[in-house]
């Protein structure tokens, strides 16, 4: 039993460690999104793809 406890209480850390993750993860999207709004031209900003630069491709699916 008290292994499973402590099997448990490690998930709960884990879970809250993702979430500091994904919120992080939410505000650089956010930074990145606010970014390619104000420069107005995407490919500049994220690459050419015709010129061989690698190009940053962001799908958000909500």
């Amino acid at each position: 039993m008290a292994s499973e406890s402590d099997e448990i209480k490690k998930l709960q850390e884990t879970i809250s460690e993702l979430q500091v993750e994904l919120r992080f993860l939410q505000e650089t999207v956010g930074v990145l999104m606010g970014a390619m709004m104000e420069e107005g031209d995407s490919e500049e900003f994220f690459g050419n793809a015709e010129a061989g630069n690698p190009t940053f491709r962001l799908n958000m699916g909500m």
